[in-house]
């Protein structure tokens, strides 16, 4: 029977030294979780923030956010809808920094994420001393640098820099909070109640809090005394019938109850894991535990999403072998340590249950098989077993480990600030997730997304091109809308200045719209072409959900060619529908390419600030200001249409024989590039010498500022 912490330890103990006072131990750790991720503080919204956040933000009561799923709230205003996330606490909490924190609320958001980190650091210091029975300094130190290592660890930056990994903070903070509490408590019913509440308010975190009742166990059984009278068989029975532990799992028991009546758990595409054979669910478990392994002993490395699933054939998964013997091994060597060493088993067993519930026992139907934040409260069985481990070594030899692993934790401090600044932006975060992670589909399609909100759109087409691709390596067939969005990506680099590539655009839309069987060949000017079908169910199912969309988009071309009648009926569907912030920016490209630059201002007007919205308004008040000065139409019409770019190449690449100046050459260069004039600027690039590949490096730049279009067209 778990025996009164009030009654343990000597009656009196003097004063640790300074360097041993658990309140200077507790700063460290609070100074450590904090400096360690403060890179991301100044950082934008990212990922699923904007959902998150946005959220939070249209709260009408608090109630609100006990009544919805945190994404339907989302999806309710338009942002896009996910599986069941039922975080009301942490929705009340992004609500209550917006509202107190208006003068900067980013940094806010990200400031409070920090502290959450910190407290959750510091009451993992306390609960390593308890859970290994430190009782002396040598052992407490040992404690107390496990506990720095968790803290730092560079797969935290996922909980952390990003905003919406708030969840795992909050929860474990509150569930270790309640467990620290109910120490001070006295009778059962008391303490049960504590550590109830403390599971609820957990769960109310993030589902899988589940394993709460993991955590309570562990604190029961570190708090058991050796003069215990009942057999060691018998021990655990009694710690299962603990008032605390019952408490714990009624708790979860009732959040399932409750979950599956009102608000059930699901994730994305359960469908294709239902059917799955029994040997697929558990090469798929072993593969998942393989990654979790790797992430926690290969914890210099870091990634969003490990192991992206894909399927073979239908219901047949793409098999991992390697990492499905990773998993097997991990297996095999914690039994092993647990049967061996008796003090460890405590760590095996948290971090083993602690990772069935992201382990796919029951696939999550997410595209991939682990994440990092998943490891969050798992990494405390590592914590745990480092604890235990040196804190049993000779004095000297556990003093020279734990300042090894405080060395440890200092190296893996500086990885993990500059993994959290990546989560400043989606721009670093994707386009580093790219190169270095596993290529799941969804990385590729967010660092598409990020390159065409910053304006570089041959490298999102390229990006959309790879994502397309990368899901029929997965064996899917979603890859078909990121066929068409490359091709838009390309009509948004060049318009008209590219005929082929916007001829055939206008065609693809043609082909959709009329479900035509057939296939429309879009040729790129870096020599690359998209082949997309139009007649395949894929195309018909993505013409039917777009259709709107698509048939905007063609009266938009129309209009662009200089269609009036056209431009009247895009404006009359604005004014009838709703004023999105792209249909707004769609509508200021007609009228800045029928001539009507304050028609387009008009448009803007209504459009807080951003990357897409900006050059538009600019290009607006440069055309304004030629037609103003009684300038050329077409030269007006050019500073959006990009119609200069060719005819400036075209005319700059025959008079280079008569010897024109190095500022001229590089005039006539960039218009090159910017008009896809692929066979002149090949002719041209030798003559520019150095230049060529400042020109290659900067003509997104220029693409996107309309007053350097303005000086490239004059210089025609």
């Amino acid at each position: 029977m778990a025996s009164s912490p009030e009654n343990t330890g000597p009656a009196f103990e003097p004063t640790p030294p300074l360097h041993e006072h658990p309140a200077l131990r507790a700063l460290v750790l609070a100074l450590a979780a904090v400096v360690a991720y403060v890179t991301a503080i100044d950082g934008e919204l990212v990922w699923d923030d904007a959902t998150m956040v946005g959220a939070a933000a249209r709260l009408s009561s608090p109630w609100a956010a006990f009544s919805r799923d945190l994404f339907d709230l989302g999806a309710a205003a338009g942002t896009g809808a996910g599986a069941s996330y039922w975080r009301p606490l942490v929705t009340l909490s992004f609500a209550l920094d917006l509202r107190l924190l208006t003068a900067a609320p980013l940094f806010g958001l990200h400031l409070v994420n920090l502290l959450w980190h910190a407290l959750a650091a510091v009451l993992v210091g306390g609960a390593l001393v308890r859970w290994a029975r430190a009782e002396t300094p040598p052992a407490r130190l040992a404690c107390w640098a496990a506990a720095l290592f968790w803290t730092v660890l560079p797969a935290k930056a996922e909980n952390v820099a990003w905003i919406s990994g708030r969840a795992d903070l909050m929860g474990l903070a509150l569930l270790l909070l309640g467990l620290q509490a109910r120490r001070r408590l006295t009778g059962r019913a008391a303490r049960a109640a504590a550590t109830g509440l403390a599971t609820a308010l957990a769960l109310l975190c993030k589902e899988s809090f589940v394993v709460a009742p993991v955590l309570v166990a562990v604190e029961l059984a570190a708090e058991t005394t050796e003069a215990e009278t009942d057999p060691p068989w018998r021990r655990p029975l009694a710690r299962i019938r603990a008032p605390e532990l019952l408490a714990s799992a009624a708790a979860v028991l009732g959040y399932l109850a409750l979950r599956r009546a009102l608000l059930p758990i699901h994730g994305g595409g359960e469908e294709m894991f239902r059917l799955l054979s029994a040997r697929d669910r558990l090469a798929l478990t072993l593969e998942t535990l393989g990654h979790a392994f790797r992430a926690l002993v290969l914890c210099h490395e870091s990634h969003l999403l490990r192991g992206p699933v894909g399927f073979a054939a239908p219901f047949v998964l793409q098999r991992e072998p390697a990492m499905s013997a990773v998993g097997v091994l991990g297996l095999i060597a914690l039994s092993a340590l647990a049967w061996r060493v008796p003090r460890a088993r405590p760590a095996v067993a948290l971090l083993v249950l602690t990772l069935a519930p992201v382990s796919n026992l029951i696939p999550s139907g997410l595209e991939s098989r682990l994440s990092d934040r998943f490891l969050y409260v798992p990494s405390l069985g590592i914590a745990l077993g480092l604890a235990a481990l040196v804190g049993a070594l000779p004095a000297r030899a556990l003093r020279s480990t734990a300042f090894a692993l405080v060395a440890t934790a200092t190296g893996l401090g500086t990885l993990s600030s500059e993994r959290a600044a990546l989560f400043r932006s989606d721009d670093a975060l994707w386009a580093w997730e790219r190169v270095h992670g596993d290529r799941a589909a969804s990385v590729l399609q967010n660092a598409a997304s990020a390159s065409m909100r910053a304006g570089r759109f041959e490298e999102a087409r390229d990006r959309l091109l790879e994502t397309a691709a990368r899901y029929g390596e997965l064996g899917f067939d979603e890859g078909f809308p990121y066929l068409v969005d490359a091709v838009r990506a390309q009509v948004r680099a060049t318009g008209e200045a590219d005929a082929p590539s916007y001829a055939a655009y206008g065609q693809l839309l043609e082909g959709l719209l009329a479900e035509r069987d057939g296939v429309v060949t879009v040729p790129f000017p870096n020599g690359l072409a998209a082949r997309v079908p139009t007649g395949t169910p894929a195309a018909r199912r993505y013409a039917l959900e777009h259709e709107g969309r698509l048939s905007w988009e063609q009266l938009v071309l129309r209009a662009r060619a200089g269609s009036e009648e056209a431009a009247t009926r895009a404006r009359a569907l604005i004014d009838r529908g709703a004023r999105s912030p792209p249909v707004l920016r769609e509508a200021a490209r007609v009228e800045l390419s029928l001539l009507h630059p304050d028609r387009a201002e008009a448009w803007l007007a209504g459009l807080d600030a951003d990357a897409d919205t900006e050059p538009l308004r600019a290009a607006a008040r440069v055309q304004a200001e030629a037609l103003r000065r009684g300038g050329d139409l077409g030269l007006a019409q050019a500073l959006f249409a990009g119609e200069a770019y060719g005819r400036a190449c075209r005319a700059g690449a025959s008079a280079l024989g008569d010897g024109p100046s190095p500022a001229d050459r590089l005039r006539v260069g960039l218009a090159c590039l910017l008009g896809g004039e692929t066979h002149a600027w090949q002719i041209i690039r030798p003559a520019l010498g150095p230049g060529a590949a400042e020109l290659e490096g900067q003509q997104t730049a220029w693409r996107n500022d309309p007053r350097r279009r303005l000086e490239l067209a004059a210089a025609r």
